[in-house]
């Protein structure tokens, strides 16, 4: 139920409105009624209220006094007016105040009946919203460790965005202003033990300790971030860049990581009964200092690294492979991999080359494809069981990909084949 105040200075009319319309019926409940504007507003600094039903002349604060307070310090309430007068003045200083609705006396139950009706719709649309936008910032909040991740690996390997797109993003990961000058170094992890190596063909010892190593590394602190940079699945080393998010002295930092890396080996060689060797390889003042000193790094990690970013599209594709006969949407593959799906758009166009509609259209064609060659399902049958409703619309997508309707596509393309 919305919340509703009825402001009305007529005894008669004020009592009239609050008993013969029936507001449960249309998604009301009444909160509260005053007989002037003074003890509504009182009433509005405490309470919460989705709509004011207010007559304009009364004493001490008239209706549209009370609607322009409204309009100011609770926006999102709306305001329904009821005058006895038709004047053009009123009208104006109530498009002003963002008004919703402007009723003349006297008033039909009807009219006010359908007025409210129009409001519940326009509260239950934007509370829709809200609910909508908390989602997308509750998986945004989520996705912070990530994108900060790629933010900083970015950063690292000479990310050539502009400045401001730099400002901008580290506004939004709640990064200091001067991320590129916070402390920072580069640390290189080499496991010493050749036993870590696995001999019967399994996954190999040095991975999961790896793995273990950054699990734990992660949960040592809130205020430095440990991010891997580069892991090869040949070698015994791996090196992670630690970043400070919170602006300190770098004595005071490199302390910090010492003393997490120190907590994080002896858990690690407990747990695996093996020796770690850590060394810091580079360090520097801050990380745009340290991604001109370290060579090699965007090159290094780019196709042996299996990377946040890797892992992400990998997931996005293996689900769109194993759904795309469902009814799925670009939101659905972003819900599944914990991304915002206006970022995870772009995020997947910049790490395949394609945006999501053209890689999802391309998988379900080449699904029909090997259906057609099976030569056991009619067009309007593969056209559902690749995830289209509609044979028609499957039909056009085909000829667009290919060059040919399907029908064609098996008499002469298949059939060629066939023959060939």
């Amino acid at each position: 139920m919305y919340k509703l105040i009825i402001v009305e200075d007529e005894d008669k009319l004020r009592n009239g409105l609050q008993r013969f319309v029936d507001w449960a019926e249309l998604g009301f409940e009444i909160s509260g009624c005053f007989a002037d504007g003074q003890a509504a507003l009182e009433f509005l600094s405490a309470n919460r209220v989705d709509a004011v039903l207010t007559d304009i002349r009364m004493t001490e604060i008239s209706g549209l006094d009370l609607a322009e307070q409204i309009f100011h310090r609770w926006p999102g309430t709306k305001v329904v007016l009821m005058s006895g007068y038709k004047d053009f003045e009123y009208a104006q200083r109530a498009i002003q105040f963002n008004i919703v609705y402007y009723l003349t006396k006297p008033t039909d139950i009807d009219e006010i009946e359908r007025v409210f009706c129009q409001i519940k719709h326009r509260l239950d649309e934007e509370h829709a919203k809200e609910q909508q936008f908390q989602r997308e910032k509750e998986r945004f909040r989520e996705a912070v460790p990530f994108l900060r991740e790629y933010f900083f690996k970015d950063l690292l390997a000479g990310g050539d965005a502009a400045a401001g797109d730099w400002q901008k993003q580290m506004e939004l990961l709640d990064l200091p202003a001067n991320a590129a000058q916070l402390c920072c170094c580069l640390l290189a992890i080499r496991l010493e033990a050749e036993e870590t190596f696995s001999s019967n063909g399994q996954e190999p010892r040095r991975t999961q300790m790896f793995d273990a190593l950054g699990d734990v590394l992660q949960q040592q602190s809130a205020d430095i971030a440990y991010i891997p940079v580069t892991r090869h699945a040949s070698s015994d080393s791996m090196k992670v860049l630690a970043v400070s998010l919170t602006v300190r002295e770098l004595a005071d930092f490199l302390e910090a990581v010492r003393a997490h890396f120190e907590e994080a080996r002896l858990h690690i060689c407990s747990f695996f009964r093996q020796n770690n060797v850590m060394e810091i390889e580079a360090s520097a003042e801050n990380i745009e200092k340290l991604s001109r000193s370290v060579s090699g790094i965007k090159a290094e990690h780019a196709p042996a690294d299996v990377s946040s970013a890797a892992v992400i599209i990998r997931k996005a594709k293996d689900y769109i492979m194993h759904h795309y006969h469902e009814d799925i949407s670009l939101e659905d593959v972003a819900d599944r991999v914990f991304l915002n799906h206006f970022y995870f758009s772009r995020f997947f166009k910049e790490h395949t080359g394609e945006n999501f509609t053209d890689f999802l259209i391309k998988v379900r064609i080449s699904q029909a494809i090997s259906m057609m060659r099976e030569n056991k399902y009619k067009i309007y049958e593969i056209s559902s069981m690749i995830g289209y409703k509609s044979d028609k619309y499957f039909a056009r997508l085909f000829k667009q990909a290919t060059g040919y309707s399907p029908r064609d596509y098996i008499r002469f393309v298949l059939q060629r084949d066939d023959d060939e």
